[in-house]
């Protein structure tokens, strides 16, 4: 709607001057064909009513520099309003920190719309009013005129893991004065120093490293890491990662706890076509035991897995193999934990060639 009503006006005002249209001769005052004349350390009083939502002022300054406009009554907390100004009747400039005219939601008895302004340019300043039809009397402003003096805040936009973010100081009225104090870059990766162990009955606690888009190093101030409150038996576990202060948003990563390994014993040929395998017994946090068997000694290709239930077995007899060939044999345990297997790393190799 602000935009528009721009627009709207510098439309008007410039189809006024190229055409040469004649300004009514019964223009109402503070009209947009007859503004009020403002001048700097003065005020001009309009009414807004039922039927009379907008008023027009010009102000032409002496010299180059921030100027203020300032509107102070309790009425406006009740309507929206549009408070702004124009550039030559044509473009408009800055109001409460934005670039175009500000919409003012009822939010305060104090409105300030304020910009650096040439020395000898004649601006608009407009002001609309929304909503004022339930008044049930017209209402007086006073439009003041003055030398803008910064009020400023300091204000912060938080990083993500998207965007930078940063400390800054903003005059609440005005873009003219911006200061920064600091900028945060957006973190771009959250890693664990260790995503995998094996299990040894102690509690894991993996470092967090997180680091900006340039690869340098969050400070660990930045950001609170959660543990699970027990990781130390085989299975799968969260790590949360929730950002603080200058950073906003959480990030979760995981570990594993695979069960620990076994090795094979012996492997022979008890009968042909016949291999048999012996391993160590691993009961702790073991469900069972998976038996890898190849031709190929590197286990590249042709690969068969057998799957062996149970912690106290220890042995696995495998039939229909090729007789006189040489069989590649391999163990790893495995633990179920709520339907997921977790698997040990698989153990050496020993060979045996089946008997004929």
């Amino acid at each position: 709607m602000k935009k528009l009503l721009s627009t709207l006006l510098a439309v008007l005002l410039a189809v006024t001057m190229l055409t040469g249209m004649a300004i009514p001769a019964q223009a109402a005052e503070n009209d947009i064909f007859n503004p009020g004349v403002l001048e700097l350390d003065g005020s001009r009083t309009f009414t807004i009513s039922k039927t009379k939502s907008s008023a027009f002022f010009s102000f032409t300054p002496e010299t180059t520099g921030c100027y203020e406009f300032r509107i102070q009554n309790r009425k406006l907390k009740d309507v929206d309003v549009d408070f702004g100004i124009m550039d030559n009747y044509v473009m408009t400039l800055t109001s409460a920190g934005e670039v175009d005219a500000a919409r003012y939601r009822g939010v305060s008895d104090t409105l300030v719309t304020a910009s650096t302004l040439q020395a000898g340019e004649r601006y608009l300043i407009y002001f609309t009013a929304y909503n004022q039809e339930q008044w049930e009397r017209p209402v007086d402003f006073n439009v003041n005129v003055g030398m803008h003096t910064h009020d400023v805040i300091e204000g912060d936009i938080k990083a993500t893991h998207h965007d930078d973010g940063e400390n800054y100081k903003l005059c609440k009225y005005c873009d003219e004065y911006k200061g920064y104090m600091n900028d945060y870059n957006a973190y771009e990766t959250v890693a664990l120093s260790k995503t995998s162990y094996t299990y040894d009955g102690k509690e894991k606690k993996p470092g967090v490293t997180v680091t900006d888009w340039l690869g340098d190093p969050i400070s660990k101030s930045e950001y609170t890491v959660t543990y699970p409150k027990s990781a130390k038996n085989v299975g799968k576990y969260t790590v949360t990662i929730k950002f603080k202060n200058h950073y906003v948003g959480t990030e979760k990563r995981t570990f594993t706890i695979n069960p620990k390994g076994t090795s094979v014993s012996k492997v022979t040929s008890p009968q042909k076509a016949q291999l048999k395998v012996t391993w160590k017994k691993q009961a702790t946090q073991t469900t069972g035991y998976q038996v890898q068997y190849s031709t190929d000694k590197n286990f590249k290709k042709g690969n068969k897995t057998v799957t062996v239930k149970g912690a106290k077995t220890t042995s696995k007899t495998i039939s229909k193999l090729t007789k006189g060939k040489k069989y590649y044999v391999r163990v790893r345990t495995y633990k179920t934990v709520n339907k997921t297997n977790f698997y040990s790393g698989w153990s050496k190799s020993s060979s045996v060639t089946v008997k004929k």
